[in-house]
């Protein structure tokens, strides 16, 4: 795919998994290592297979040891600590041991000793997890984990996952919408610009994560989105449900019942919620007309801030829509066009693209109202 000159392609979560197992089997097959080893040393160099082809080419036996990926000796101190576990009576539990040394241990214990180590390492992209015996540097990779249930195959294999992509985070991003799974990569030397489109049509900027916010850069969209956005959405309630006292400019939010006019500031000075007099004032006649709260400098800096959220509510409804009716197409209208007039395939592809085309143009026009703001 290639948009406004960056090129990237959307891929699924599988086609990720394909990549990682390209890394390992290149390092397994020119190194002639086990794939299991591959991934260990992989994980370990932060998936950089450059420097792990200089340190097995530097000294391949030296470099496995220290990884712990070479027989582990038995000798009194490595059997020392922790006793190997005895198989327990549970149904399905039987024992296992790394291929580099003898220490075995049910799955029950492995089970919950990789959950443990993966849980509260599940940040750390270089962890190497060692036998469950105190003081065994055995590695525990693939090979022993394919022993183990399947549960743990699958956390081990999320954990592989998530290394992988932190350690490409420069190339490689999850789509950060929340019902969806691709990946994006952006291909070799590829200039990143603000929007990165993925197939599930959510549009984001690939350095912060936020949407798509053309025109406005990242810092200023992210002061937006976290700071001035609720910042007006505070203002405009407090405008729609408040009054300022006339004595000392305190807002003063209403009285639950609708009929009860007047109202007690914290100041102790008492007024009228319709026309902002006292109730001495008013004489005992209450069928008084409304007025305007007076525009001073700190109204008009408000009433700037409502009418920029107002504005941008407005752009923020237009947008989804867009996005609404870009579903309907894609549903709805396009399987009629290929049942009733047998379109190709490059013009449904057209169709899909004018739609995302129009979502993308609306929320162009939603983040103008926020470069607007900076520049005025």
């Amino acid at each position: 795919m290639e948009a406004d000159g960056q090129k990237y392609s959307v891929l699924v979560k599988t086609e990720v998994r394909e990549k990682i197992m390209e890394e390992i089997n290149l390092i397994s097959e020119v190194f002639s290592v086990s794939k299991s080893d591959a991934t260990v040393i992989l994980v370990r160099l932060r998936w950089n297979s450059f420097k792990a082809s200089d340190l097995l080419v530097d000294n391949k036996d030296k470099f496995l040891a220290e990884l712990g990926l070479a027989r582990v000796p038995i000798s009194n101190s490595s059997s020392a600590g922790r006793e190997t576990t005895t198989l327990p009576n549970g149904d399905g539990d039987y024992l296992v041991s790394t291929p580099f040394c003898s220490h075995k241990f049910s799955t029950t214990c492995w089970s919950e000793y990789l959950n443990d180590a993966l849980v509260k390492n599940k940040e750390e992209t270089g962890l190497i997890i060692s036998c469950l015996n105190q003081g065994c540097v055995a590695s525990v990779g693939p090979d022993t984990i394919e022993k183990l249930p399947d549960t743990v195959k699958e956390m081990h294999e999320g954990w592989l996952l998530e290394s992988f992509m932190e350690c490409h985070k420069a190339t490689i991003q999850w789509c950060p919408a929340s019902d969806c799974e691709n990946a994006i990569l952006l291909e070799e030397d590829a200039e990143v610009d603000f929007g990165v489109v993925c197939l599930c049509g959510h549009t984001f900027c690939w350095t912060c994560g936020l949407e798509s916010h053309r025109p406005v850069d990242c810092k200023k969209a992210s002061i937006w989105s976290t700071d001035l956005l609720d910042q007006s959405r505070t203002v405009s309630w407090i405008h729609a449900n408040t009054k300022r006292c006339p004595n000392c400019r305190s807002p003063v939010q209403q009285n639950e019942d609708p009929d009860y006019k007047l109202m007690e500031c914290i100041c102790r000075y008492s007024f009228c919620w319709v026309c902002l007099r006292t109730a001495q004032e008013h004489n005992g006649n209450w069928n008084c007309v409304p007025v305007a709260e007076p525009v001073g400098e700190s109204s008009s800096r408000e009433l700037t801030q409502i009418y920029r959220l107002n504005i941008w509510g407005a752009r923020q409804k237009e947008m989804e829509n867009a996005k609404s009716n870009q579903r309907f197409v894609e549903d709805n209208f396009i399987p009629k066009l290929v049942e009733r007039c047998g379109v190709s395939e490059l013009d449904i592809r057209t169709v899909k693209e004018a739609e995302m085309l129009i979502v993308q143009c609306r929320q162009v026009l939603k983040w103008s109202c926020v470069f607007e703001y900076y520049m005025t």
